[in-house]
């Protein structure tokens, strides 16, 4: 599953993620941040690019959940992974 944001909001989500996504890897998508190391809490990878996340709901794993606050931003987040597979 993708976890789109890895800030505030993405990573409170990663408990229930855990909890009720009991199925294949956790993912993070954030394409505005840098980051020293491309995994959160040295265990969830972190997409930073439309391909990753293409390639990634092209190997099966179609699911997203949005982790960003702004409802402007999750509108068009929402349509664009959709755009995408997810």
């Amino acid at each position: 599953m993708l976890d789109i944001g890895a800030k505030g909001f993405a990573k409170e989500l990663i408990e229930i993620l855990l909890q009720y996504s009991n199925q294949g890897e956790i993912f993070f998508y954030d394409d505005v941040n840098e980051y020293e190391k491309p995994y959160l809490f040295d265990k969830f990878r972190i997409l930073t690019t439309l391909d990753e996340a293409e390639d990634l709901f092209k190997k099966g794993d179609k699911r997203f959940v949005l982790g960003v606050g702004n409802p402007n931003i999750r509108k068009l987040l929402a349509d664009k992974f959709t755009e995408i597979g997810g």
